[in-house]
């Protein structure tokens, strides 16, 4: 337990904060608001999407972003079954990406096109492979945003302007020889870090590792004709 008298105003914990939210005093903040994994665990973002989706048209529009998701066990029966359907479509570009529901840092993601590759102890979450990503001179990148969230209800939120890219350091290709090469289709920094190919990066504006600004994205992606504004909004 944490003491709460009056002698601190901010407390920042990795995990759940071990303290009574009811006793917080006026100015005390803390960086959890109970149940808040309910945005960031994989299995949680998948159901809550959904259950959002069914109150209404806009809703549903609003929140259709997620690749075809399956959490399994729970669904596998489902799974399997439209895992087979898209087999006879697709043969081996049937590639899924299934990853762990409560890791970071991409630890435990593999991709499969056979369902024999299917291997799990824990709940994870099986995801359709997006295989015609928008790629940064031939590389797969993802976007880090940050946000602050300082209420629920009303919804109070602030959108940080500056962020980065995340590079992968290997080309993308969809050769099915190449699924367990996580440097090609993997960004996370704690993957690439290990690449052999990091130091053949370009450097213009590297934050670190493959990382780059979201100013030095915008300004690659403008230079390709590609427009910022729809991107952002």
């Amino acid at each position: 337990g944490v003491n709460l008298r009056p002698t601190w105003n901010l407390m920042w914990t990795w995990s759940k904060p071990q303290i009574d939210m009811n006793k917080l005093l006026i100015f005390q903040k803390v960086n959890h608001f109970p149940g808040n994994k309910g945005m960031v665990r994989k299995d949680l973002i998948k159901s809550n999407f959904e259950r959002t989706m069914k109150l209404g048209r806009k809703a549903a529009e609003s929140f259709n972003i997620l690749p075809e998701t399956y959490i399994l066990p729970k669904e596998i029966s489902k799974f399997i079954e439209v895992f087979y359907e898209a087999h006879e479509r697709e043969g081996p570009l049937n590639i899924w990406i299934v990853k762990p529901v409560g890791k970071s840092r991409g630890r435990g993601i593999s991709l499969i096109n056979d369902i024999a590759g299917l291997k799990y102890a824990e709940t994870i979450v099986a995801q359709k492979y997006l295989k015609n990503p928008l790629l940064l001179n031939g590389y797969k990148f993802d976007m880090r945003i940050y946000v602050l969230v300082t209420s629920l209800n009303p919804i109070e939120a602030f959108v940080y302007k500056e962020g980065f890219a995340r590079l992968s350091t290997v080309p993308f290709d969809l050769n099915v020889a190449d699924l367990d090469n996580l440097f090609i289709h993997l960004t996370n920094s704690s993957v690439q870090k290990n690449s052999n190919n990091v130091d053949n990066m370009s450097s213009d504006a590297i934050v670190g590792g493959t990382k780059i600004s979201l100013k030095t994205l915008r300004q690659r992606l403008e230079r390709k004709g590609i427009s910022w504004a729809p991107i952002w909004n």
